[in-house]
Parts: C-alpha cells; structure tokens; sequence
C-alpha cells in the first residue's frame, strides 16, 4: 500500500466493499483526493472465486479510470491463447453434449450431424467468436481474482481501510448535516456525506437503501467452478484447447474454460440450468454431460 493520502475535500466518501470494484473505486477517489473510507466486513482484502475474464470494453474502462488500474490487471493477465492471432479471440465454440450421438442424423457411433454435416463428436470446433478494436486497448485475458485484487491493494495506503465492519443499517445524521451514519455488527459506527456500496451480489447495503423488493432473483442457472492445473489440462485435452479461451455447448448448460496465473492454471466453470414448472414445487435439474469423455469436473 501508499502512503497517507494529502486529502484536501470538504466532503467524504464510504465505500462499502473491498473486492475489486470497491478497491477499483477507491484508487479513482484517491488521484481525485477526495477522502474516502473502505469498509470491509473479513478480517482484510480477499476475493472469492477463481478466474475472471475482461473484455476490452472493460480493459479501457479501468484505463479510463487510471493507468494504474490497468497495469495492475496487466501485471496478472494471461494471453488468451496459442498461434495466429490468438490475442483477438473472445471464444472458441464447441462441441460440449453428447445427447445426440445416435440420433437422427447420426452414424450410429460416437458422432452425431451438426447443420446436416454429419461426423461431429464432443470437443470438436464449431466457431470462432473475436474480439474488434483490441489495436488501441492493447490484449485482454483472464485474471486469478485475488491476484488481481493483490495488485490494486498495493495502489492505496492502509489508512484508508477498516475491517471487520459488517455493515447492518444506514441512518441519517442527527446533527442536521444531512450525512449518512453507518452502522456496523461491532456496535460501532461512521458518518460520511456519501455512501457507495460494492458489497456485491448479496448487498446489505442495497436492501437497507431500497427494500427487499430489490433483492436479487435466482436466474435459473447454478455454476461450478473448479482449477486444473494446466501441465494436467494440456496431457489431457491438448495444447490448443487448454491454453485457449473455450465455450462448450450443451443443453441448458455450457462450460467455459481459459487459462489464468500466467498460464499455469485452467480455470473451467460449468453454468447449468434448472428449469421451474409451476405445477411441480421443486426445481427439476436437466442433466448436462459435458466433456465427459475429457476431464472429469
């Protein structure tokens, strides 16, 4: 982390969060030196999860923000693939179910016709998807969350961050100043003239602010992720497939996989899709076999 900031505002700012976004946002604060405070309810920074991908639309964004956000994603970044071009694909699609092995259309064996081309077995390539104007962003790629997140903490000074602050409701100053006073699980409490919550997909902040008629809604889609150690995931599916971004097609479901640590991990995330009928009180899961012929999730 930095030193101590020299702000200079006559305002100041709680930000609710410390993953990526709420960091994210406290370096843009910060080379603005308007004073901020990052509550963070774990005992210190740290991300949940694996691997993520950004597009150059997001790429530009964090340069837009600052130089120093894009060149930490920079620093953990991992090229997106192998040969010709490969910097430019978002994703390769392919063959991810085998449902349809011997189904009309099919030989009769482990292949299946795919638009009337018969011959097609799980793995094989359907389409490329690419990226456009990465010659003024410059290569995207996948991140290992908490590394990156590593990476920005070192962007801001330590005094500008409290944990274990789980935030449990918002109140309006007393003292007519029309600030907003936080309060925490620890009985403690914080006035600020502004709150900006990045608490997440579960955010207390955002029921406290709007109600529980804005709380998330399940989309329908569960997904699991795992970590393959790339000199595994290369033995066993190959070079261009494990060191590229890849989308495996199922029924109601798909697999992602890129790699990630600079190479040295594959990430992989199965999305797979429960579909509600309303004269039943249960959600029936279709099942999806995906690449069960290459790795075993």
């Amino acid at each position: 982390m930095g030193s101590t900031p020299p702000f200079s505002k006559p305002f100041n700012v709680a930000i609710v969060g410390g993953g990526i976004t709420g960091l994210i946002l406290a370096v843009s604060l910060l080379q603005h030196d308007i004073p901020f405070t990052v509550y963070e309810s774990a005992a210190q920074f740290g991300e949940i999860g694996a691997g993520v991908g950004f597009g150059p639309n997001a790429v530009k964004t964090m340069d837009l923000i600052s130089p120093k956000v894009k060149a930490a994603y920079n620093h953990c970044r991992t090229d997106k693939g192998v040969g010709k071009d490969s910097d430019s694909v978002w994703f390769h699609a392919r063959v991810g179910d085998k449902r349809k092995v011997t189904a009309e259309g099919g030989s009769g064996d482990d292949t299946f016709a795919y638009k009337g081309e018969k011959g097609f077995r799980i793995g094989d390539h359907l389409s490329v998807v690419r990226y456009s104007g990465l010659s003024q962003i410059g290569p995207v790629g996948g991140v290992h969350r908490a590394h990156y997140l590593d990476q920005l903490v070192k962007l801001l000074p330590p005094s500008v961050a409290r944990f274990g602050k789980r935030l449990v409701n918002i109140t309006e100053a007393v003292d007519a100043s029309g600030d907003a006073v936080l309060h925490f699980a620890d009985g403690t409490t914080a006035q600020h003239t502004a709150v900006l919550a990045c608490d997440g997909v579960k955010s207390p902040s955002r029921r406290l602010l709007l109600g529980p008629d804005y709380d998330p809604v399940f989309s329908g889609k569960c997904a699991y992720r795992g970590l393959v150690p790339m000199e595994q995931a290369r033995e066993i599916i190959g070079d261009e497939k494990a060191m590229s971004s890849q989308i495996y097609f199922g029924y109601h479901g798909h697999l992602l996989t890129f790699p990630i640590e600079q190479g040295r991990t594959m990430n992989g995330m199965s999305s797979l899709a429960y579909i509600h009928y309303s004269t039943l009180p249960v959600m029936r899961k279709y099942p999806v076999y995906l690449l069960t012929n290459e790795i075993q999730w």
